[in-house]
């Protein structure tokens, strides 16, 4: 009988098994041959894996996988730690006693066992709504404008170059699909690709079919590309908020020049070249009366040509139309163009419509009650600014204030003014 104990003495062992035993519960005890103990635990823990054979058993030496010992959070050696495949955390025994364990493991073995089939009908469910989407669909690192890796890229090549309508799942989005996909498929690796629901492969398998002549026979009837409109959308849902250029070829000079143009004013965009699709094309130059590309979307909404955009750049209202983790500006840039642009700036840490940081609420009622018009900006995105406007101010809390380039101050001078009701002749 094959035994169902391991010794780990690498990550990579450890990842292995979790793939292969998707369903166990895994019985992870952390040891070093420095501690005396370890030696007869481990012995102990033999002999109760031949008697609970349903779990997994796994003896890592934490001297020879620290990323382990830093993902369980070790803060005591020995200890056992009862969890699933994916490294979640069910109980933790430091300092162990075998009769401790022994007395609840199979409670602890029948009581995973339930909630792994519930989670398993939760999860397979999910995959199943996922696969509906489209006919042909992928499950990728990235997006498609955005591939997180080589295999993902490869593989949409291959998709481009049959000219596919596909939907597509972003994994590194989902860490629960992630790992059940791969127990779902029983298909270790990604990208995976799937024509109506049935999994078709990985990279390799697609493309030896490819070079076999037999991938194009499996395509239904609906996956080539159709309606250009729907197309475009698709394109533009993909990169909520963000800046795309639609262009023929990034080598042409128009699209040079836009791109440069986006470039200079500070901000990061995306390309989506159609040289391949005249019907995508010609679908938007009639839809929005231009005569040629590139032509510039942000946030989903139609910007215009070069001229269009050029116009928004000298106005210095192109960062205002883009989240700030869309600027590609240095932490200098970024308050010189906040100060420069905005006659109120408020400096906050956290987010615009998080409720729960009061003092930036408080600030934003006292502008909003006296009809001041403002900027802000979450610090916390940028750390040198945040460091900049301390320096700035000579302030060393937030929200920090800043009017016509000159400091305001922070909630408590605000509230102190508006009582003297001095609000609107501070912000002249």
């Amino acid at each position: 009988m094959q035994e169902n104990y391991h010794f780990i003495t690498r990550n990579l062992e450890y990842t292995k098994l979790s793939m292969h035993n998707f369903e166990k519960l895994f019985i992870n005890f952390f040891y070093a041959a420095k501690y005396p103990q370890s030696e007869q635990l481990l012995a102990s823990l033999q002999n109760i894996a031949s008697f609970y054979n349903e779990a997994i058993y796994v003896f890592i030496d934490i001297e020879k996988c620290p990323d382990l010992v830093k993902a369980f959070d070790m803060l005591v050696i020995p200890t056992i730690v009862l969890s699933d495949a994916n490294k979640k955390i069910i109980k933790k025994l430091e300092n162990p006693q075998m009769n401790e364990l022994i007395l609840s493991l199979e409670d602890d073995i029948a009581l995973f066992k339930t909630n792994f089939s519930i989670e398993k009908q939760r999860m397979f469910a999910k995959i199943d709504k996922i696969l509906n989407i489209n006919s042909v669909m992928v499950f990728i690192k990235g997006t498609p404008l955005e591939p997180k890796c080589g295999f993902t890229s490869s593989l949409l090549e291959i998709i481009k170059t049959f000219g596919l309508n596909f939907g597509y799942f972003n994994i590194l989005e989902d860490e629960d699909v992630r790992n059940w996909l791969r127990y779902y498929s029983k298909w270790n690796t990604y990208p995976q690709f799937y024509i109506e629901k049935k999994l078709v492969g990985g990279l390799d398998v697609v493309k030896d079919l490819v070079a076999k002549g037999k991938f194009e026979e499996l395509l239904p009837e609906n996956s080539r590309k159709g309606d250009p409109e729907l197309k475009l959308k698709r394109i533009l849902d993909e990169c909520q908020g963000k800046i795309v250029v639609f262009m023929k070829d990034l080598s042409l000079e128009d699209s040079k020049k836009m791109a440069k143009l986006l470039k200079d004013n500070g901000v990061k965009f995306l390309v989506s070249e159609v040289k391949g699709d005249k019907a995508l094309e010609e679908f938007m130059l009639m839809k929005y009366k231009e005569k040629v590309l590139p032509l510039c979307f942000i946030g989903g909404e139609f910007i215009g040509n070069f001229e269009a955009l050029n116009e928004i750049c000298q106005k210095r209202n192109l960062l205002k139309l883009v989240s700030q983790n869309e600027w590609s500006l240095n932490s200098k840039q970024k308050f010189d163009f906040l100060i420069n642009s905005f006659q109120v700036v408020c400096f906050i840490e956290g987010n615009y419509e998080d409720k729960e940081k009061k003092e930036n609420q408080r600030v934003f009622e006292i502008l909003r009650k006296n009809n001041l018009e403002f900027e802000y900006f979450n610090v916390l995105f940028d750390l040198e600014v945040k460091e900049i406007v301390k320096e700035f101010s000579g302030l060393k809390s937030f929200p920090i204030v800043i009017h016509n380039k000159k400091i305001i101050g922070g909630v408590e001078l605000l509230e102190e003014i508006e009582k003297e009701g001095e609000i609107g002749n501070l912000f002249k």
